[in-house]
């Protein structure tokens, strides 16, 4: 064609194509022509040759940690924007909530849903809410239909209008000030097992990213793993294995910000007498246990 420049941009670490079929995924068709010819630097050994843009103006450093060091071998350089005006949340910036909640058994294989999970999201999502002005972006993210539909009913039926679902496939290339990521999983890895997927879902929030899941399969997968590795390594990982969903509404779920002059411990509600809140919110179920860490004095 009389080419004599070709100009590509994109991200190999990105969506991918959809293939169903395992034959075709083996034979190569989901690799793209941008990433085969990205490839073909790598093997020559002529990565210098590839320009590779390393500022991010998006996510909280906390939020960036993981996607940073797993995909793009901490080339990736955070712009003071995402720290300096996002200081004054009253939420962690990066949190990771193991579930003990089963998907529901249906007969489609890609009709996965986990209708324990979405309780626990919407109810969650409710509580952010509080914590943002009226010009925040909201924002689930899933990566299956039934579950995104499912979770649309939801949020409708209880007027939550101002929170976007999304599916992984659509979300590519949107950014929102808090999102939620409801993987409804609890058996096999499925599309969690792509890690570009999740790369994804995790790089869509500029100051505040909740993953829920219950990863009693996924973590056998080295992507999940080295994620939850990392999120235990840094504090931010909550089991609640013990959570009754159908309390939800009885429950507040948010989980403050460190404080240096502040002691973080899982109390009983009958110590709450003795307890004296420093910022944010509490945690408890209708029975009374606690379910998140609290920021707290102790009187004396």
């Amino acid at each position: 064609y009389g080419i004599s420049k070709l100009l590509l941009v994109g991200d190999v670490h990105q969506l991918p194509a959809t293939v169903l079929d395992q034959q075709s995924v083996e034979s190569g068709f989901r690799k793209s022509h941008f990433s085969r010819i990205y490839q073909s630097y790598i093997d020559n050994k002529q990565r210098e040759k590839l320009k590779v843009l390393t500022t991010q103006y998006r996510m909280h450093p906390e939020i960036s940690y993981w996607p940073n060091k797993y995909f793009y071998q901490r080339q990736l350089k955070n712009y003071p924007c995402t720290e300096v005006h996002r200081k004054e949340i009253p939420l962690k910036h990066y949190m990771v909530i193991s579930l003990s909640y089963d998907q529901e058994l249906t007969q489609a294989q890609f009709e996965i849903y986990n209708k324990d999970e979405i309780q626990f999201v919407v109810g969650l999502i409710k509580q952010m809410l509080n914590c943002f002005d009226k010009h925040a972006s909201f924002a689930i993210i899933t990566p299956y239909t039934q579950h995104t539909e499912e979770l649309a009913k939801t949020l409708r039926t209880d007027k939550l209008e101002r929170v976007a679902v999304h599916s992984i496939d659509s979300v590519q290339g949107k950014e929102f000030d808090v999102v939620v990521i409801s993987l409804a999983r609890s058996n096999g890895a499925g599309f969690l097992d792509q890690p570009e997927r999740i790369n994804v879902a995790l790089t869509r929030a500029k100051q505040c990213l909740v993953l829920c899941e219950n990863f009693i399969s996924s973590k056998r997968k080295p992507v999940w793993s080295s994620l939850l590795a990392d999120a235990q390594q840094r504090t931010v990982y909550y089991e609640l294995d013990d959570h009754d969903p159908q309390s939800h509404k009885q429950m507040r779920f948010i989980v403050v910000n460190n404080d240096s002059n502040t002691t973080i411990q899982l109390v009983s509600a009958q110590r709450f007498s003795q307890l004296f809140l420093v910022s944010g919110v509490w945690c408890y179920d209708g029975k009374g246990r606690m379910l998140i860490e609290a920021i707290y004095h102790q009187f004396y």
